[in-house]
């Protein structure tokens, strides 16, 4: 009896995080879409990341800490004021085709590329989160968070995976044209005008470090830097090449696959422990990784577990903002991920350059701020969407 009621209850968590999140045609609609632009941004982001490394410090850190800047606090603002007074995608597609065609003025130089990567990226990254905000259910919100961030993880790490294969048989532009062409394509069919006022005047009074929101997307901001945007720099400094770089990253989908039901579930019930889960998982992947220095077959072992961390953590910390369905929401959340993001990209390249071997350490230490900061200040508070 108790292994039919725990196969039926298995069997209902599976088709409520794989199937019923399809059942609605337009969030289907914004997954798919999302899937294609988000794979095409994976082997982007990993283009740049890894080429800026090659050109040393200085351009790696202008470029990461410009766009980091330029995407939250002026183009995500900017890209929703647009669509505020604007009723024409094909406007909104010429300015992406603008900043395109940036990366062919200097391959080399981290301002111009950052510039060019937000205003490609930008308008297609505010659509995507709004849109999905906007068409969640509220019996299955965690599960659609779940799958819809899985996806995405699935995509960027197959892109990622793409862009080792781009830069290690020397097809740099090719990798940058087609991946900002997704990212294009795909705000132009998510194309989405917003009728809500008074969104600007929303996003101040949405940040508030007592609220745990807040405080759990700053820290998120601080850790998944060192497990995403800068991962490629580091292993580029200690002489991994792009593909092996490429193939190391992309382990994210194997894993969760697995993980979705029990994100979407954890979710469901409130967040926190999801979160609570994905940082303590992060802790052990960081340890794995300074582990790895003298003994590099242990590097996959840790990537999978900041993997398996970041599949609880993501959907648990965009899912509490999306719960309010606004655009207010999804700026501020921005600005709150990117103020923990600026300070992270600083920390970690300087050390990446100038002392690598240290890097594992830095991980550790922003994982392990973000387990302590994310922890509700009241008794309940931290069930809240905001």
């Amino acid at each position: 009896m108790n292994a039919r009621r725990f196969y039926h209850k298995a069997r209902g968590m599976a088709k409520g995080a794989y199937l019923t999140p399809w059942h609605d045609k337009t969030r289907a609609k914004i997954m798919i879409i999302g899937f294609l632009a988000n794979l095409g941004y994976g082997n982007l982001s990993f283009t740049l990341n890894y080429a800026m490394a090659t050109e040393g410090l200085v351009h790696s850190l202008a470029f990461q800490m410009a766009r980091t800047a330029l995407l939250a606090f002026l183009a995500i603002p900017f890209v929703f004021w647009f669509l505020e007074r604007y009723r024409s995608r094909w406007l909104l597609m010429i300015i992406q085709l603008v900043g395109l065609s940036l990366f062919f003025v200097d391959k080399s130089s981290g301002l111009v590329n950052a510039l060019a990567i937000t205003v490609a990226f930008s308008p297609f990254m505010a659509l995507h989160n709004y849109r999905f905000a906007k068409n969640q259910t509220r019996d299955n919100r965690g599960n659609e968070v779940a799958l819809n961030s899985y996806i995405i993880i699935f995509s960027y790490s197959i892109g990622l995976l793409i862009g080792g294969f781009a830069l290690q048989y020397g097809y740099y532009y090719p990798a940058v044209l087609l991946g900002s062409l997704s990212t294009i394509l795909g705000a132009f069919f998510l194309y989405y005008p917003i009728t809500s006022k008074d969104n600007f005047a929303k996003v101040r009074s949405l940040i508030n470090y007592n609220k745990p929101s807040t405080r759990i997307s700053f820290f998120n901001g601080l850790f998944t830097v060192m497990s995403d945007g800068t991962m490629p720099i580091w292993m580029e400094v200690m002489g991994i090449s792009p593909l092996g770089a490429g193939i190391n990253m992309s382990l994210r989908p194997m894993i969760g696959m697995l993980l979705t039901p029990i994100a979407g579930w954890l979710i469901q019930k409130g967040g926190i422990k999801a979160g609570q889960l994905g940082g303590g998982a992060m802790i052990a992947g960081w340890l794995f990784l300074a582990a790895a220095q003298p003994f590099p077959w242990l590097l996959a072992f840790g990537m999978a577990l900041l993997t398996f961390g970041s599949n609880f953590v993501s959907p648990m910390e965009v899912g509490r903002w999306q719960k309010r369905r606004s655009a207010a929401a999804t700026m501020a959340r921005e600005v709150v991920i990117a103020s923990g993001r600026f300070p992270a990209y600083g920390a970690s390249i300087l050390v990446s350059f100038l002392c690598p071997v240290l890097y594992p350490a830095l991980g550790l230490a922003f994982s392990g701020l973000f387990v302590l900061g994310m922890r509700p200040k009241r008794k309940g508070l931290g069930r809240r969407a905001l």
